[in-house]
Formats: structure tokens, C-alpha cells, sequence
């Protein structure tokens, strides 16, 4: 859940990330809505799968 909280809340530190690891691949990239959007969905996918795994482990244990 943090990952997904970081990929939305740190939008900058992801985005400077991919910059220089495309950069030291050689190629140039510009930061796009669509870009933002992909991060958004990809931290609620995280976050998704937290809250997922944290119900279902609460559930093991009851059993």
C-alpha cells in the first residue's frame, strides 16, 4: 500500500526515476497527463492490492 501511496503522492520522484533511466538508455521523454494518469492507476492498483492481502491475512487468522 505504500508503493501505491508513493506512486500517487510522488508523482516527481517516479518521474525523475524513468528520466534517468531513459536517459542513461539513450533515449529522451517528456512527462505527459497520460503519464499521470498511468501512476495514479497503477498507486490504486497497489493500494487495491494492500487492502486485499490485509483483509484476506485478517481472515486466515480468524480461521
Amino acid at each position: 500500500m505504500t508503493v501505491g501511496l508513493s506512486r500517487i503522492y510522488m508523482k516527481n520522484l517516479w518521474w525523475f526515476d524513468a528520466m534517468v533511466l531513459q536517459r542513461a538508455l539513450g533515449n529522451t521523454i517528456e512527462r505527459t497527463e497520460a503519464w499521470d494518469r498511468v501512476q495514479d492507476r497503477l498507486g490504486l492498483f497497489f493500494i487495491a492490492c494492500g487492502v486485499f492481502l490485509l483483509i484476506y491475512n485478517a481472515f486466515l487468522g480468524m480461521l
